[in-house]
């Protein structure tokens, strides 16, 4: 790191540690977070996977109203952007090993992982981050793990919802509910902009985005006690991007006018109906998610994507216990899946498959958890596929302490790129066997002072075999395992009853089959926040360093990989009630470190400045 890097980071750090030691009156408590950790929600306290939460209330007190930027602040996550595109990362896996998933719908993508860039996070109710194989509870494409988005629905507090932003990235957004046909309804409305930046080193021209997205939630229950969820959702998206050909950096981004544009649109609907003496609980979900992406490369030419997914799934869930089945100590529960991943520009791929899985639960009197899951996939394209997971959570010191053990295996199958080539230069490889990852992992988690800290360790060891590979115009299935070895680290603690600060550090080392490095897969990150609840001000002051250290990718002249600079970037805001209810924030971001690099040849954006109001009624 730079001198003036290290005073950054040391800065933040002194802050929080400056503040008085007074006793707290925040605690955490995670039995209050419920999350999505199987095949039925789970308090996030007794998961045995690793997973991080973004709540509602960090969102409303962020400026920057997308998701890439949250994300990035994660631990386990390696987010790297260039020239219009983006690619997040679990645990050192490709971007196409994580599956996103909004209200519980995956959203399709062009296989090289899902852009998170013009996504806002407005409406959002929280945001959840399973680390690991998710294959079992979610089919292929959750080989490293799982971004599951929830919005707020009807039953939100916050009848209507609106906010406007601008700065550097621009918008609105708004939600309202209201009663139909015995319904309870949410509709929600957002539109998120970027001003135009040149991301290439020739002063050329300058490319931004816009995206615009309708959504619609809707739950009720019907006479004879049949409950059902509807959401539909659309989107839009027009961006500019720059291709790239090979070169010096200073001239490798081929800066012209591409531009294209994504259209997302999703439709579910979940029913559920309990037995007769409650003891069980019946499912159906239908849900259908279309994909379409154009792109006018300069490059390469027009390329074309459009893919659609289709998903029917009945869940049966049973207390073994004899207890009604949501408050069972000890449950079962069996799913059946029928779906389709089809690709209409490529009619004769119809990717057909039906798959079954079993999960069972049990939590101990002394509050000892065991997961256990099994998926067996039939697809029509592939080989048969059965995955795993096996979690257990050790509860000791009356639940203060807890180790986690879990070990599971995930798949992905091989992407249209992957199989039939595109962008004028791929020729693919048809013959491709899907990835397979193994992961076992353990952790340590910790409250202390009567719950005003929370501290956690986890080591994992993923190893991915038939990695996919390209070699020239093809691709290939490597021979070996590409390891990802590493150790994240969390810490949050109230100092006082005005200051709390945050700690999370992941180290990584991701290598290929043949031992060399992995690229964009940094060995070090750390992100610190610090919030401030002043006691001159009943606004609160939140300072938050990103840390990045040894990261490598391929330089542009094609000599091989060379490793990135390190930084240190810092963000600055400022959030406070003003009037009735209206929130405002100011939020800087990239104080000092503007000219930083993710990728060789790309420039990313240096400092932003946002501010937001939002009022809720």
């Amino acid at each position: 790191l730079s001198m003036n890097s290290k005073k950054i980071h040391l800065s933040a750090a002194i802050l929080s540690l400056l503040a008085t030691s007074a006793v707290a009156q925040e605690t955490f408590e995670l039995d209050d977070i419920i999350i999505s950790g199987g095949f039925t929600p789970i308090p996030l306290a007794d998961t045995a996977s690793s997973v991080s939460v973004i709540t509602s209330e960090q969102i409303s007190e962020a400026g920057d109203i997308t998701l890439l930027t949250l994300l990035k602040r994660v631990p386990g996550i390696a987010v790297s952007e260039s020239g219009g595109f983006n690619s997040v990362r679990i645990r050192g896996g490709e971007a196409n090993h994580t599956l996103v998933l909004i209200n519980g719908v995956a959203i399709t993508g062009d296989g090289n992982g899902y852009q998170f860039h013009g996504i806002s996070a407005e409406n959002i109710e929280k945001i959840e981050i399973l680390r690991g194989p998710q294959t079992v509870f979610y089919g292929p494409a959750a080989s490293s793990g799982v971004i599951n988005i929830i919005t707020k629905d009807a039953s939100d507090t916050d009848l209507t919802y609106a906010s406007v932003q601008a700065g550097n990235r621009s918008g609105v957004a708004f939600s309202d509910t209201f009663s139909a046909l015995n319904m309870k309804n949410r509709v929600s409305f957002s539109r998120t902009s970027s001003h135009r930046y040149d991301y290439s080193l020739q002063n050329g021209d300058k490319d931004g985005f816009g995206r615009s997205t309708l959504s619609l939630n809707s739950n009720g229950v019907t006479d004879g006690g049949v409950s059902f969820d509807l959401s539909i959702r659309a989107s839009e998206e027009k961006f500019d991007y720059d291709g790239a050909s090979a070169g010096p950096e200073n001239v490798y981004v081929v800066s012209n006018a591409s531009d294209g544009k994504n259209n997302e649109n999703q439709v579910a609907l979940t029913i559920k109906k309990h037995g007769t003496d409650r003891t069980s609980i019946n499912e159906i979900k239908i849900q259908n998610s279309v994909f379409s992406n154009a792109q006018n490369d300069v490059v390469y030419g027009l390329t074309k994507t459009k893919i659609t997914k289709t998903l029917l799934q009945y869940h049966h869930k049973m207390a073994l216990d004899g207890a009604l089945v949501n408050n069972s100590k000890n449950t079962v529960s069996f799913v059946g899946e029928s779906y389709r991943d089809q690709n209409q520009y490529l009619n004769s791929e119809k990717r057909d498959g039906n798959a079954v899985a079993l999960e069972y639960r049990h939590i101990s009197k002394n509050g000892n958890l065991l997961q256990a899951g099994l998926r067996h996939d039939k697809s029509t394209q592939f080989s048969d596929a059965t995955t795993w997971k096996l979690g257990y959570v050790i509860a000791l010191n009356q639940k203060q302490t807890s180790i986690n053990l879990n070990a599971g295996t995930g798949v992905v199958n091989p992407t249209y790129l992957e199989r039939f080539g595109g962008y004028g230069y791929y020729t693919g490889g048809q013959n491709l066997l899907p990835e397979k990852n193994s992961s076992i992992s353990i952790g340590l988690h910790h409250k202390i002072a009567q719950n005003r800290s929370l501290f956690g360790i986890t080591a994992f060891q993923d190893q991915l075999t038939n990695e996919i590979v390209f070699k020239g115009a093809n691709t290939i299935n490597e021979n070996g395992k590409s390891t990802r070895n590493g150790l994240e680290t969390e810490l949050q603690t109230n100092i006082s009853d005005w200051a709390k600060f945050t700690l999370n550090h992941t180290f990584l080392v991701a290598r290929n089959s043949d031992k060399s490095l992995e690229i964009r897969r940094p060995r070090h990150t750390l992100n610190t926040s610090t919030d401030l609840n002043a006691p001159f001000s009943s606004g609160k002051f939140t300072i938050r360093t990103t840390t990045v250290v040894g990261n490598w990718d391929n330089y542009t002249d094609g000599t091989g990989i060379k490793k990135l600079p390190d930084y240190t970037l810092l963000d600055f805001s400022f959030s406070r009630k003003i009037l009735e209810d209206i929130n405002f924030v100011a939020e800087i971001n990239n104080l000092f470190d503007k000219n930083h690099k993710e990728t060789w040849g790309y420039n990313v954006r240096g400092r932003s400045a946002v501010i937001k109001l939002a009022k809720s009624w």
